[in-house]
Order: C-alpha cells, then structure tokens, then sequence
C-alpha cells in the first residue's frame, strides 16, 4: 500500500474479502487473485513509477476506465461483504471474450 499510494497501514488493517480464480482457458493454469480491503482515515496519497493514485466514490466507478470487473468488484467487496466473511469468485471468459464472473453461493447472516 505505502510503495503504491504513499499510505501507510499496519498489517492488521488488511481483511481477506474474496479469493477469486480466473479461468483463463484450456492449458494455462489461470490466476488467483487475493483480494483484500482495508479502512483508513487518511487523505493524502503520493505518487510512483506507475502514477498518481486518486480518490474516487464508489457509487461513480462507472464512469471511469476502469477493467471490466471492478465496477461490480469494488462495491461487492466494500459494501456488501460483512467483516470477517471472504466471498469465493471465479472469473472465466465466453467464446465471444465476455467476462463471466460465478460465485459460490454463501450465507452471510
């Protein structure tokens, strides 16, 4: 977090909120992606190799160029998956290259 955006967090900060594997086709082992979100009280980011990081509200991640998952993503992880829980997702792609995103049923009460 601090290389990326210049914000410093404990360790303790970070929650697992979803493990998802990404079906990337027949022969190719695919990718997990471990998804984690963390709160912060602070404002101020900084810049790296890759850019300037910026904040933006969720309920507007639509209009951004954004890939294609994290305006379903982001949302998901932040504002509907209760502390403590880890959402089980996989990601594959259909024969026409839509992204098609399956996750396991759970029950969060």
């Amino acid at each position: 977090m601090q290389e990326e955006s210049g914000i410093i967090l404990k360790p303790d900060a970070f929650r697992l909120a979803a493990l998802i594997n990404i079906d990337m086709g027949p022969g190719d082992p695919g990718i997990m992606l471990f998804t984690f979100v963390a709160e912060t009280v602070e404002q101020e980011t900084g810049s790296s190799e890759e850019g300037v990081p910026d904040w933006h509200r969720i309920d507007r991640l639509g209009e951004l160029p954004l890939v294609e998952d994290l305006p379903w993503l982001i949302p998901t992880v932040v504002n509907e998956t209760p502390r403590g829980a880890v959402r089980f997702i996989r990601y594959s792609y259909e024969a026409d290259g839509s992204l098609k995103i399956e996750e396991t049923p759970q029950n969060f009460a």
